[in-house]
């Protein structure tokens, strides 16, 4: 038995993964090597598990060991390998519906300002820069819609009704027909 230690690029997440398998036996044949693994699957290099029944003949040409590799294709090989491909578009299926995320450069994230409010305080303050309140700038400085602390609010500038919004109350009531306002 040998173990074989690799890399391959996660479907996924493009990241490049390091994976090690016990390998009891290989098979190449016209550029192609297929491994059999202590787990008693089939696969590729990469760990992928063998994807279709004639991919085995193609590549294992001794006839006993054909033999065995078509008998476990028969009994779970391809069930588990429909299953593994099944998941695996479900996954990048998922992925390509999700929307990408937006990624701001410095200078835009160093552009955003937010108003500030005591936690649960009705008036917002003026919107401002990240500088006037922390040291650095926080991770979700731009990003970020709504902040709520323990002891702040934080409101992305644009994202209010207003700066600073009316108390529901009576004051906040229609003026009763024939009232002078400023509305039109």
């Amino acid at each position: 038995m040998q173990k074989l230690t690799g890399t391959r690029r996660n479907p996924l997440t493009g990241a490049e993964e390091v994976f090690t398998m016990k390998v009891i036996r290989s098979w190449t044949s016209a550029g192609q090597t297929i491994y059999l693994t202590a787990e008693g699957t089939y696969v590729y290099k990469n760990g992928d598990l063998v994807k279709t029944r004639g991919e085995l003949s193609a590549v294992i040409v001794a006839l006993n060991h054909l033999r065995q590799a078509e008998a476990w294709w028969d009994s779970v090989g391809k069930d588990l390998s429909e299953k593994y491909y099944a998941e695996r578009e479900r996954a990048l299926e998922r992925l390509a519906a999700k929307p990408e995320a937006k990624t701001l450069s410095d200078s835009e994230l160093d552009a955003a300002m937010y108003h500030v409010r005591p936690a649960g305080a009705d008036a917002w303050s003026p919107a401002m820069p990240w500088p006037g309140l922390f040291g650095t700038r926080p991770g979700w400085w731009g990003y970020a819609r709504n902040v709520a602390f323990a002891d702040k609010e934080f409101a992305l500038a644009g994202t209010l009704e207003s700066a600073a919004p009316v108390p529901a109350g009576p004051s906040a009531q229609p003026a009763p027909e024939g009232a002078v306002t400023d509305e039109f």
